[in-house]
């Protein structure tokens, strides 16, 4: 899978780029030939946002998770993420 993440006015820390890797290649299962995925990341008024969006074969998969930590929000994301997909 060939993930990008983007941070929007902040600089995404290498630790959570690590831990998006992570949580984004568990999603290798359910694509075989390989699939794009964009997380971006950003905060607005004292809230962070990840949006992820996951494209396969003109298919496009995408969650947007809004919480007080960057990691609450990526868990969110992915269990949307993973709903739509096994839908």
């Amino acid at each position: 899978m060939n993930i990008s993440i983007n941070g929007r006015h902040l600089t995404v820390r290498q630790d959570l780029r690590d831990l998006i890797e992570k949580k984004l290649s568990k999603f290798n299962k359910f694509f075989p030939g390989g699939a794009d995925a964009s997380a971006t990341c950003r905060s607005e008024h004292g809230d962070k946002i990840i949006e992820i969006t996951i494209t396969y074969a003109g298919t496009m998969f995408r969650s947007e998770e809004e919480s007080d930590t960057f990691l609450t929000a990526l868990d969110r994301a992915c269990e949307g993420l993973e709903r739509q997909i096994r839908k």
